[in-house]
């Protein structure tokens, strides 16, 4: 959420309080809303935030829709200097481009509610501003955002491990050695623990996002049999995993036979013409111009 929006929440949270106090009595807060733990579509990534729609929550019809969206920090207090992320609902007009009965609930990186906010926009609500993008996806409009298999997931893709998880000697706990792994994969994580790759795919290898992180680790380290069979789990457990098939079909390129690869490589860009760019942004892999 960026700090304009954070401002924008705390001046009307603040006004709704002094209409109370004139006489109108206080409407009680909404049960906060739970992460969520279904599939997650990232809309827009940038520096401070990334920001994702929850699919399984969305709801439409006469042309209004009602979004549940998660913002989530780079860093575990990056949000209002203290939050990790940030869910809101909210009924979206979509031919007007306004919203209203807004929500918002602030959590920390382990997902513990720190507070909560009912936003009172007024039976015509606000105009969007234009970093809302949910508004298009949730509107109907085509969006190619990678989904993630909920909030944990979508949180080790963009968001940096705090001070706690880096230290951690929780070497059982899955979550907390997935993220590691990620955010070593991710250039987040100095010194790097490549090791936790190894544990997390160990704890829970029918995870797809781990099962990911550890072939294409595995890629790097030249570990070539181990991330073919990574990749095989990835692709028998999503038949549509672009980046599982981009990264299979690179092995045989490694090994000196690109075009063993082809067929992998065109089933990737089939699903996702984007992909390569994906593989070398999220893995720091740099991949020939050729072979994209």
């Amino acid at each position: 959420m960026g700090r304009t929006e954070l401002a924008a929440l705390a001046v009307v949270t603040a006004l709704a309080a002094g209409l109370a106090g004139c006489g109108e009595q206080a409407a009680e807060a909404e049960a906060p809303p739970p992460l969520p733990t279904g599939r997650v579509q990232l809309l827009a990534s940038g520096v401070s935030e990334s920001r994702f729609l929850a699919l399984d929550d969305l709801k439409t019809g006469d042309g209004a829709a009602q979004a549940t969206v998660l913002l989530i920090g780079s860093t575990a207090t990056g949000l209002d200097g203290k939050s990790a992320m940030v869910l809101k609902r909210e009924t979206i007009d979509c031919a007007a481009g306004r919203t209203t009965a807004e929500t918002a609930a602030y959590y920390d990186a382990a997902g513990k509610l720190l507070r909560q906010e009912t936003i009172n926009t007024g039976r015509m609500g606000r105009p969007m501003e234009p970093s809302e993008v949910e508004a298009g996806a949730a509107c109907g409009k085509a969006s190619q955002g990678r989904v993630f298999a909920g909030w944990q997931v979508a949180q080790r893709e963009v968001q940096s491990p705090p001070d706690a998880v880096k230290a951690s000697t929780a070497t059982g706990d899955f979550h907390t050695q997935a993220w590691l792994c990620a955010a070593t994969l991710r250039g987040r994580l100095n010194p790097a623990q490549p090791e936790a790759c190894d544990r997390a795919v160990a704890l829970n290898g029918d995870d797809l996002a781990v099962r990911l992180d550890h072939g294409f680790m595995s890629l790097v380290s030249n570990r070539l049999d181990e991330a073919r069979t990574d990749f095989d789990a990835a692709i028998a457990k999503d038949p549509r995993n672009a980046a599982a098939f981009f990264g299979r079909s690179l092995i045989p390129a490694i090994r000196g036979n690109p075009a063993a690869g082809r067929p992998d490589r065109d089933k990737a860009l089939s699903i996702d013409p984007k992909v390569s760019q994906w593989v070398e942004a999220t893995y720091k892999v740099q991949v020939a111009d050729g072979y994209r």
